[in-house]
């Protein structure tokens, strides 16, 4: 029996595992599928910018594959998840509220602790989505990358700002939801709710348009229809 490929998720935060590693694992028995948890967001850290972003996601899968037994060549493909994070919307779009301790989300506005450096956050993040959504291998293996917006937890719950000890417990309920039932999990991710219709450079496209990059929007079903497809190829 041939060994299964590996299907390699780059994903921001563990809550990002347990609400889709069982469900995608029982959608694709035919591949490995194995999650790299950043434990933050690799496209908005000052550390990151259009030159390195590249070499910094190829040494996160270098170190899922040192720390698991893997080689490139077991990887069938890479798929990193983001949050858009509102960052195509105008800075106009940015309300200063010095009262908050972070970043929160609207439909129509964000408000942040300090406007500048929110826009400045923005910036960032944009250049370096920019940078990756036309990126199609790093480090020698097939990647590409999908949306969640403006975040995970308002995709698949309908909710912008999740409190962080609360995103455990909707992770649990959603993956419980749909573990046994992942014929509803792709119904669900193609809902029209959320789903940007169009080709893959279409939906970002979508995203810098006005204040989409604030609305209840993902391109994750695509990674079901084609582009999945190319894996088993």
């Amino acid at each position: 029996m041939a060994k299964k490929k590996v299907l390699l998720f780059i994903v921001e935060g563990p809550t990002d595992e347990s609400s889709l590693g069982l469900i995608l694992s029982r959608l694709f028995k035919d591949e490995n599928v194995r999650f790299e948890v950043v434990h933050g967001d690799i496209t908005s850290d000052i550390k990151s910018n259009p030159t390195n972003i590249k070499k910094r996601i190829n040494e996160l899968i270098n170190y899922f594959l040192a720390n698991n037994h893997f080689s490139k060549k077991d990887i069938a493909k890479v798929v990193h998840l983001v949050d858009i994070d509102g960052v195509y919307v105008d800075d106009d779009t940015v309300v200063e509220e010095s009262s908050l301790k972070e970043i929160m989300y609207f439909e129509d506005h964000m408000e942040a602790p300090n406007k500048i450096n929110a826009i400045e956050r923005n910036n960032r993040k944009r250049n370096l989505l920019n940078k990756l959504y036309t990126t199609k291998k790093i480090g020698g293996l097939d990647y590409k990358m999908y949306f969640f917006c403006c975040n995970l937890e308002h995709v698949l719950h309908n909710e912008q700002n999740v409190p962080d000890d609360t995103k455990a417990e909707l992770a649990y309920e959603f993956s419980d939801r749909f573990a046994e039932n992942v014929s509803g999990f792709v119904e669900f991710i193609n809902s029209p709710k959320f789903k940007v219709e169009g080709e893959y450079l279409d939906t970002w496209e979508f995203l810098k348009e006005g204040k989409n990059s604030l609305s209840r929007s993902s391109n994750f079903h695509l990674f079901f229809e084609k582009d999945k497809k190319d894996i088993d190829d």
